[in-house]
């Protein structure tokens, strides 16, 4: 019987947080995060550089191409052309967070790649769509994120073009992905012990 219940204790301490959560609502998406989350408003960078945005922003620094933003507050990856391979933008984070979304518009689009290591490194951690029809996507880890890539390529000029990007901890009331609440596996693990002591005191009788 020891050697069943081990093992049952095994399977329960297995089901661990896994899986990503995958957002097309602004609203919803912040609402899962902490209260202290972070907003790049990218607004007040128009004329400006990812550079110029990394130095502003505690706790985040871009990487990969250097990308500007146009007059209609969408971060541009210039590099993208008719034949040019897909233009990205990476985001690496100080302290790992949990959640990362962006807003676009309806030309725009592409995905959102999450990493656990420094720019773009390590574990590829879940994806979501953004734009052209998805204006707003955003993507929630029970994971530590280090990274983050948006790969732009739903629009004809294959460039990037990213509005307010918002990253930050889950906060505790959001579900967890892959988990099993903790009361129910309580309860799990106290009914096959109980069934398990019935079934030998059932063999001992006989």
């Amino acid at each position: 019987m020891i050697r069943n219940l081990l093992t049952l204790a095994t399977l329960l301490g297995a089901v661990a947080p896994a899986g990503a959560t995958t957002f097309t609502d602004r609203a919803t998406f912040t609402a899962a995060l902490d209260p202290g989350y972070t907003l790049i408003d990218t607004s007040t960078f128009i004329g400006q550089t990812t550079a110029d945005i990394s130095a502003a922003t505690p706790g985040a620094t871009f990487f990969g191409a250097l990308s500007s933003v146009r007059s209609d507050d969408l971060i541009l990856n210039g590099a993208g052309f008719f034949g040019s391979a897909t233009p990205h933008v990476g985001l690496t984070f100080s302290d790992p967070v949990n959640g990362v979304g962006v807003q676009t518009n309806p030309v725009d689009g592409g995905r959102i790649l999450i990493y656990s290591g420094p720019d773009g490194s390590g574990s590829l951690l879940g994806s979501a769509g953004f734009g052209p029809s998805l204006v707003f996507g955003g993507i929630t880890t029970t994971a530590a994120i280090g990274s983050v890539v948006f790969t732009c390529d739903f629009n004809f000029d294959l460039r990037c073009g990213l509005r307010d990007i918002v990253f930050g901890a889950v906060t505790s009331d959001a579900p967890q992905p892959g988990t099993v609440p903790l009361p129910a596996g309580i309860f799990l693990l106290g009914s096959t012990i109980g069934l398990l002591g019935a079934s030998r005191a059932r063999r001992h009788t006989r």
